[in-house]
C-alpha cells in the first residue's frame, strides 16, 4: 500500500532520448540531495548518456510530487539471479559509476521509495524485485528504504571500502594510522625522487588547461597496467571524449579536484576526484611506469589526504576502491560500508520469487562461512 503522504507523488519514466529535457530539474535536485552522488548528477550522467553504450537500454525513473522533482534513479532490467531464470530490476550503473545511491531531495526519502516500489510495474518496469545497488549502508537513504520495505527487503551483498573522514590534522592522522617503518620508507622515496628534479603538486585551476591535463592522464593510464589489460579509457573508443566532457562539466560546476605530480616539467602522476556537498569521490588514478619505484600513486594519495585534512578541501573522501585494496587501505583508516538491497515488487509471485532468491543466497553465504571463503554476494 502507498503511504497517504506519497499518494500525490507519481513516477515518470524517461529513456536516453528524452532524459535531456530533465537536466535543469536534475541539477537542482542534485544540489539538494540528502546523499550527494556526482555519478548520477547531470555533471557526469549527461556525458555517459551520449558516450557509453550501456546507458542506451536504461530507463530513468523520476519521482515527482506535484510538479517538483523529488527523486531520480536509473534502472535496468536483468534476467538470471541466484542461478534462477528470474527477471528483476536493478539500479543502472554505467561502467565508470562507483556509487548507486539515488538522488533524493531532503525530507522526501520515504516518499521516493514508496512511489518507485509501488509504481514500477504500472510504469512498464517489470520484474520480481528491485535491487538498489551500491548503497551506503546505514546512510539516510538505505535506512529509509529498509523502513519502507521492511520486513521483505534484505541486504543481498555488503562490503567495505576505504574512505578518509577525520578531524585530525594531516601529521596527526599519519602518525596515528601508519606504521613508522612505512612512513620512513615514503620519506626516503620522496627524497630520492627529489634527486630527479623539483617535485611539485598542482591542482587544475584554469579551464584552458583542461584538454592538456586530460591528454596527459589518458597517456599515463594507457601506458600503465590498465592499458596493458585493455581497460584504460584510451582503449575504449568513446573513453577519451567521455573523460574530457565530464572533467570540463565538473570543472564548470565547481565539482572537480584534479591533482597532478610533476618532476621539473614532467608529469608523472595524476588523480581525478569529483566533489559534491563538500565531499569527494576518487575517480581515476594513473602514473608514469618509469617512476613506479618511487610510488607516485601513494604520493598523490598522501597529498590528497593533506589537502583534505589541513586545507579542508573536502570533509570526507570515498576511495571508490575495491575492498581490501592493497594501497589505499594502508593509507586511510576509515571504512565506508556499502551494500545492495533487494526489495520485492508488489504481488504474490514477485514476493515468492524474491523469497526463493533470498533463501538461495543465504544458503550460499552459510556455505562460504563454513568453508572460510569471502566475496561480495549478488
Amino acid at each position: 500500500m502507498i503511504d497517504p503522504e506519497a499518494a500525490a507523488s507519481r513516477l515518470e519514466v524517461a529513456d536516453v532520448a528524452t532524459i535531456g529535457s530533465y537536466w535543469p530539474a536534475l541539477k537542482a535536485l542534485a544540489a539538494d540531495a540528502c546523499e550527494p552522488n556526482p555519478f548520477l548528477s547531470p555533471v557526469m550522467l549527461d556525458a555517459a548518456c551520449r558516450h557509453l553504450d550501456e546507458t542506451q537500454s536504461m530507463k530513468f525513473c523520476l519521482v515527482l510530487s506535484g510538479n517538483r522533482l523529488i527523486g531520480f534513479m536509473p534502472i535496468e532490467t536483468q534476467t538470471g539471479y541466484a542461478r534462477l531464470p528470474v527477471t528483476y530490476l536493478r539500479t543502472g550503473l554505467y561502467r565508470h559509476c562507483f556509487l548507486g545511491t539515488p538522488l533524493v531531495r531532503n525530507g522526501h526519502e520515504k516518499e521516493f521509495f514508496e512511489t518507485i516500489i509501488n509504481a514500477a510495474n504500472a510504469a512498464g518496469l517489470k520484474g520480481a524485485f528491485l535491487q538498489f545497488r551500491q548503497m551506503i549502508e546505514g546512510g539516510p537513504l538505505e535506512t529509509a528504504l529498509r523502513e519502507v520495505a521492511s520486513p521483505h527487503a534484505y541486504i543481498a551483498a555488503r562490503w567495505q571500502r576505504a574512505c578518509l573522514h577525520s578531524d585530525l590534522p594531516y601529521e596527526g592522522y599519519i602518525l596515528q594510522n601508519i606504521r613508522g617503518k612505512k612512513r620512513k620508507e615514503w620519506r626516503r622515496l620522496t627524497n630520492r625522487l627529489s634527486e630527479e628534479g623539483e617535485v611539485q603538486f598542482r591542482t587544475l585551476q584554469h579551464s584552458a588547461e583542461l584538454d592538456d591535463w586530460c591528454e596527459h592522464f589518458l597517456r599515463l593510464e594507457h601506458d600503465g597496467w590498465r592499458g596493458h589489460g585493455g581497460s584504460s579509457l584510451a582503449a575504449d573508443e568513446t573513453g577519451p571524449a567521455f573523460l574530457k566532457e565530464i572533467v570540463r562539466s565538473a570543472h564548470e560546476a565547481g565539482q572537480l579536484h584534479f591533482l597532478r605530480l610533476d618532476v621539473d616539467d614532467k608529469c608523472i602522476g595524476m588523480l581525478i576526484n569529483f566533489t559534491a556537498g563538500g565531499q569527494g569521490w576518487s575517480f581515476k588514478i594513473a602514473h608514469d611506469a618509469e617512476y613506479a619505484r618511487y610510488s607516485p600513486g601513494v604520493m598523490l594519495e598522501l597529498e590528497l589526504t593533506r589537502q583534505a585534512l589541513d586545507e579542508k578541501t573536502m570533509t570526507r573522501v570515498d576511495s571508490c576502491a575495491q575492498e581490501d585494496h592493497p594501497m589505499i587501505d594502508k593509507l586511510w583508516a576509515e571504512r565506508q560500508a556499502m551494500c545492495h538491497v533487494n526489495v520485492p515488487l508488489p504481488g504474490l509471485s514477485s514476493r515468492s520469487a524474491s523469497m526463493l532468491c533470498r533463501f538461495l543466497e543465504e544458503t550460499s553465504e552459510r556455505t562460504r562461512r563454513m568453508l572460510g571463503t569471502k566475496g561480495v554476494r549478488a
